[in-house]
């Protein structure tokens, strides 16, 4: 069975974001995209997981607030 194809207005609905925004990112950031004419631009499952994946960050620990209750900026100036 061949892989789904999702069209880049229906993928542009589903992430809340005009097709032209779309395909501003597409260009932008090289994702992985199948083009069947100038205007048709398509996505495979496999491309939108990859997408998703280089998309993704892991979550990061808060910064512990500083004893003097100034920010990292301050501190650097202060010295």
């Amino acid at each position: 069975m061949p892989e789904r194809l999702t069209k880049a207005a229906d993928l542009a609905a589903e992430w809340d974001m005009s097709e032209g925004e779309l395909k501003r990112l597409v260009r932008r950031n090289g994702w992985p995209y199948v083009r069947l004419t100038r205007t048709d631009w398509r996505f495979t499952d496999e491309q939108l997981a990859q997408i998703i994946r280089t998309q993704t960050t892991s979550a990061r620990a808060p910064e512990k607030p500083s004893p003097t209750g100034q920010s990292k900026l301050s501190r650097a100036r202060s010295y």
